[in-house]
């Protein structure tokens, strides 16, 4: 049974030990509930110790705060030296409010402190007044008000206070100390028992400890080798402590916190602290390297941003003005090139737009520049493949230099010539066709991104060259068909007039031709009447011949195709222009013929057709528009009019058909057309 006993004491020996253990504790618990008001209201006391301590000594500091910034900003009205006194003036009442209410639950005698809070509030007062004065300008005044030290006096008050609450604080921590120390002396004594009798069993948990401590071990590797592998690794670091490997996987994940927070307010110049080239390879796939390559692909994107942002910009204010200046051609040139070369940030600048004002001479004319110096301001004029401006034309390529020639072109300041250290002339392409060539000369070299602007520039500007030019263009044939269509008009009414005259002019004739028979008749009735008849008859004869002579005449100056016919359609009598295009078809003589036997049944058909039912219905057709050929191969447009030609009674005895030559105004016309089709 005692063996039983001995074993069951072995087996249970731990166990027991802790059992005594408890039970010392369960007393030392006692002892602890016995004292914990003690404790307790030791803890308190303390508290209010420390809080008192910490009105009273932020009491004065927003005192200096207010001060300080004050005089900061008496200096320079800047309101970042407004910072202390901003945060004085927020927090004073509150602290103040704070140790009132402390000193309070201690005993401490408020009529002591009312004093200095009055004088405290004063002060502070008079510095807010300060302050205002400074904001409005009345610096002086409230420089004036400093110089008597109004601070010195407020702290002359409340400073008593402060020493009479300190040593009330002093008094009360000692009394708190010595209840302590006492409660202390009494505790020690249940401590060391419990010492005592914990010795062995300390020795079985200091084994239970050493395991313990190789599972931490274990574990603080592994934390170590994690926060390298997927925090930050940076390199070869002996000897770390258990510490050290806490303190660095917080200092990476702060800084993992501070990077993230950088690049999200748009600071992509953060870097990463100990990332060095040596151990950069060993930070490409953890947190570190991801973040690096995060903050490099926002960083180009921000810069690929700022440049699509200038160029859109810069394209939307060059349309701006192409729109304003397209009506005049030089204010154009000298507003694009100006404007060009300041948002480069270039120095120099060439607009040189090719003229072609004749077929057998055309050259590159330099219609604007910004900041050229003489010589290069007087060569105005620039053969196709002459320079580099005259060979980018010929290639339609754009040329970049760096490497510029020292005599090439200086760029000239008050202080003196300067070389560039770059070239840029770029083509004005539309559709693959060269409108111009844009010269830049600057200081520093151009980017990628500046020599492409340009480039989409060119191609605005080369579409306002070609619109500027289509304009003026089609102004100018507007006004030559205008001026066509006045001189068709005068011809219109001349050809009228003259068909008017040649109308009365055969009535006349036939008129007196039936005079002249009349008379004859007479003549064998009257031999007297005869011979004075004889005599009108010459007159009348003589006048017929001279109004035949007037027709004749006229017939020879028309310009126009004038053609007479009878009522068969045969020729009484063609103009002369009408007779020289009928004899470059091979006809010498066509009076007494008509058009069937110069032209054919079908032509006859189709145009006596036409004269017929003219006759018929007695009324002329007018400016028929029709195509004429007037030679073999040689066509016209011509405007005709058919008129029935009458007798002096009324009677219709054939036509008169009036051609007037329209081919200039139709091809006017169909060039108008192209142009608007083409805009």
């Amino acid at each position: 049974m005692k063996e039983k006993i001995k074993g069951l004491i072995r087996e249970n020996s731990l166990i027991m030990a802790i059992y005594i253990i408890l039970l010392i504790i369960s007393v030392n618990s006692l002892m602890v509930f016995n004292y914990r008001h003690v404790i307790i209201e030791n803890a308190n006391i303390k508290q209010q110790i420390l809080q008192a301590n910490h009105g009273i000594e932020f009491m004065n500091k927003y005192v200096n705060l207010a001060d300080l910034g004050l005089r900061g900003y008496i200096i320079d009205q800047d309101d970042k030296f407004l910072s202390p006194y901003n945060e004085a003036i927020a927090s004073y009442q509150g602290n103040l409010d704070d140790l009132r209410e402390v000193l309070t639950a201690q005993g401490f005698d408020m009529s002591k402190m009312d004093p200095a809070e009055r004088a405290i509030q004063k002060y502070m007062k008079l510095v807010q007044q300060m302050v205002h004065m400074c904001a409005t300008g009345d610096v002086q005044e409230a420089v004036s008000i400093l110089k008597g030290d109004p601070g010195y006096d407020a702290w002359m008050i409340y400073s008593i206070f402060e020493r009479e609450a300190l040593a009330f604080e002093e008094m009360i921590s000692e009394h708190a100390s010595a209840s302590y120390d006492a409660m202390i002396i009494r505790m020690g004594i249940v401590q060391f028992l419990l010492l005592f009798i914990g010795i062995p069993i300390l020795v079985i948990t200091v084994v239970s400890i050493r395991k313990a401590k190789k599972v931490r071990a274990n574990l603080f590797e592994n934390l170590k080798e994690s926060n390298r592998k997927y925090v930050f690794n940076p390199g070869d670091i002996d000897d770390e402590t258990e510490q050290t490997i806490i303190d660095r996987l917080i200092s990476n994940l702060r800084q993992t916190s501070s990077f993230i927070n950088n690049i999200a307010q748009g600071n992509y110049n953060i870097t990463w602290d100990g990332l060095t080239k040596e151990n950069a390879p060993l930070n490409k796939e953890n947190i570190a390297g991801e973040l690096i390559t995060m903050r490099d692909q926002m960083k180009k994107v921000k810069v690929e941003d700022e440049i699509r942002i200038w160029t859109t910009q810069g394209l939307s204010n060059f349309a701006e003005i192409v729109r304003i200046n397209q009506h005049d051609f030089s204010v154009l040139s000298e507003k694009l090139i100006t404007n060009i070369v300041k948002y480069l940030k270039a120095q120099q600048g060439g607009l040189f737009i090719v003229n072609d004002e004749s077929e057998d001479d055309r050259y590159l004319e330099l219609m604007g520049c910004y900041a050229y110096d003489r010589i290069k301001s007087m060569q105005k004029r620039v053969e196709f493949g002459q320079g580099l401006v005259g060979q980018c034309y010929l290639e339609k390529e754009t040329i970049f230099m760096t490497q510029v020639p020292q005599e090439f072109v200086n760029i000239t300041s008050g202080l003196g010539d300067t070389r560039p250290d770059c070239i840029l002339i770029v083509p004005l392409r539309l559709n693959d066709k060269i409108e111009g060539v844009i010269e830049l000369a600057s200081l520093k070299p151009f980017e990628k991104y500046e020599i492409e602007f340009v480039e989409k520039i060119g191609e605005t500007i080369a579409s306002a060259i070609r619109t500027v030019r289509t304009t003026e263009n089609t102004k100018l044939l507007l006004e030559r068909s205008q001026q066509q269509a006045e001189e068709m008009r005068a011809q219109e009414e001349e050809m009228r007039q003259n068909m008017e005259e040649l109308q009365a002019t055969q009535e006349q004739m036939h008129r007196k031709n039936e005079e002249v028979e009349e008379l004859l008749k007479k003549s064998a009735e009257n031999e007297e009447a005869i011979k004075e008849q004889n005599r009108i008859i010459l007159e009348e004869k003589e006048a017929l011949e001279t109004e035949d002579a007037i027709l004749s005449t006229l017939m020879e100056i028309i310009p126009d195709r004038v053609t007479v016919k009878d009522k068969d359609g045969k020729y009484l009598k063609v103009s002369r222009s009408k007779m020289e295009s009928l004899k470059e078809k091979g006809f010498k003589s066509v009076v007494g013929k008509s058009d069937r036997e110069m032209f054919g049944k079908e032509h006859f058909e189709k145009s006596f057709s036409v004269e017929e039912e003219i006759m018929k219905n007695q009324k002329p057709v007018l400016n028929v528009e029709e195509r004429i050929e007037i030679a073999k191969g040689v066509s016209i447009w011509g405007s005709t009019s058919r008129v029935p030609l009458k007798d002096n009674t009324g009677n219709v005895i054939g036509t008169l058909v009036v051609t007037r030559d329209i081919t200039k105004e139709k091809e006017c016309v169909e060039e108008l057309k192209k142009l608007q089709d083409k805009n």
